[in-house]
């Protein structure tokens, strides 16, 4: 701020009579000239709260002149110019107060200099010679960084916005791009079943090209799609040669697997319902996906494994039809327009349980997944999901269903090594389990992510779990709240 050429005059030492009421009644003019030197405002008062001295700071801060200010009370300086209702509080407190006052806020409005927001601190000095006590009043304009900090904020819940709008459209554009790879995944597995059964060497090479094809796109996705990956700047672009010319081969293979596998499904016609022992239907898989070449993919695989499958392009659909009581496992997307998959299992669950659930995602999420497993999931698996372990998870979800011995058996087990845990080691899986990511996680406990890592790793391995997904389940299984 420019002084004006009054404040000017009296910094450089002015006329005689304008420095003179700075130092009005005072005995001690070395203290005077340290205070003076002061670049932020200051200002000696009586027990009055009258202006004794003031330093140039104050009148250059305030445009304000000696004669205007020696001998008033601070509120009624300079035509009333500091006389607002917080000023007069703060002083009050000061009046009333033994101990010092440290950053009392308050807002002003100035001459030229238009609204300011200011901190008073306050100290009392006793003067033991005299028996009075003179009060030291020091002031902070931190208007310019309360604006920052207002811009900093601002800009700060915008950033949180667009990163918010950035893992939306990753999430979308995970699941989307990975729909295609869920269908190719579970037609070369049906292709694979069948060429097996005929014994063509050949056949099984081009199919295994084929998963090799899908496997490295599958690769891909995952390292452009890791959130944290981007958000950590770990993903740097490279130049690399890739022969095209292989690629358009692997895609011209795959058409032709793909239109096979259609010729070979029609000429051999629909799968007749399987049957076990005593006439009794087997268990129906229930597969819910809006993406109806999946749905098709599904029901393909699943009959080929001797399943009865019905297939619901909607959660909607699907509660229409389905009735209780049905042996049966549930096949379910968890991303659908309208009712979601986890949708579709919280509301099975409020009408009583439904059957055991595989969720498929395109987009893992931890948070997810625990509201997964919490609503009734048996497995949450990351699309493209892979012919055998969707068979085996069924399996798996069915028989701890049908047989309680075993299911009572996992979650005494999982309960067990969960009790063979280290305090540390619990409290890690506990804040994973419900949705934590490992920086959150360090940041809570105070320690490195690496320890968390570590920490992670090991209690996975004593809890006999190989993936999240299995974390989550046994961790769950293994509570008492859920036992």
């Amino acid at each position: 701020m420019e002084p004006s050429r009054a404040t000017t005059r009296h910094r450089r030492g002015g006329s005689r009579s304008a420095a003179q009421p700075t130092r009005a009644g005072r005995a001690d003019p070395g203290a005077d000239r340290i205070i003076d030197a002061i670049r932020r405002p200051v200002v000696l008062l009586d027990e009055k709260l009258r202006v004794i001295f003031a330093n140039r700071a104050f009148y250059r801060e305030f445009n304000i002149m000696p004669e205007e200010t020696i001998g008033q009370h601070l509120a009624e300086i300079g035509d009333h110019r500091l006389d607002v209702t917080a000023l007069r509080t703060f002083l009050g407190l000061v009046q009333a107060e033994d101990a010092a006052i440290e950053d009392y806020e308050i807002e002003i409005e100035l001459p030229a200099l238009g609204r300011r927001v200011l901190l008073l601190s306050a100290e009392k000095i006793r003067k033991e010679a005299e028996a009075t006590r003179e009060i030291v009043v020091a002031i902070d304009d931190v208007t310019e960084r309360k604006r920052a900090e207002t811009t900093l904020k601002s800009a700060k819940w915008h950033a949180e916005r667009a990163n918010l709008s950035k893992s939306r459209f990753l999430a979308a554009a995970s699941h989307d791009l990975r729909q295609p790879l869920q269908t190719l995944s579970l037609t070369r597995g049906v292709l694979t079943k069948k060429i097996k059964e005929k014994k063509n060497e050949e056949a099984l090479e081009l199919v295994a090209r084929l998963d090799e094809t899908a496997g490295g796109l599958s690769r891909m996705l995952d390292t452009l799609l890791d959130i944290n990956q981007l958000e950590a700047g770990n993903i740097h672009p490279q130049k690399v040669n890739s022969p095209i010319d292989d690629l358009l081969e692997r895609l011209h293979l795959i058409r032709f697997l793909l239109a096979e596998s259609r010729r070979s499904t029609a000429r051999a016609g629909p799968l007749p319902r399987a049957e076990s022992k005593g006439d009794t239907l087997r268990p129906t898989i229930f597969v819910v996906d809006d993406e109806s070449s999946v749905r098709d993919a599904m029901r393909g695989l699943l009959e080929e494994e001797g399943w009865a499958v019905e297939v619901y392009a909607s959660g909607e659909a699907f509660l229409d039809a389905y009735r209780p009581g049905r042996e049966g496992c549930l096949v379910v997307d968890a991303r659908m327009p309208r009712m979601s998959g986890l949708d579709l299992l919280e509301r099975l669950k409020t009408k009583g349980g439904g059957p055991p659930a595989i969720m498929i995602t395109g987009h893992a999420d931890i948070r997810l997944a625990v509201r997964a497993m919490k609503a009734g999931a048996m497995a949450f698996l990351e699309k493209p999901v892979q012919y055998d372990e969707l068979v085996v998870n069924i399996e798996r979800a069915l028989e701890l269903t049908r047989n309680s011995t075993a299911l009572s058996s996992l979650r005494e087990a999982a309960a067990r090594r969960i009790a063979g845990l280290t305090s540390r080691e619990r409290q890690v899986v506990e804040m994973v389990v419900e949705g934590n990511p490992n920086k959150q996680v360090a940041y809570v406990l105070g320690i490195s992510q690496r320890t968390v890592e570590t920490h992670r790793a090991t209690a996975m391995k004593k809890i006999g779990a190989r993936t999240l997904s299995e974390l989550i389940h046994l961790t769950i299984a293994g509570s008492p709240h859920d036992a």
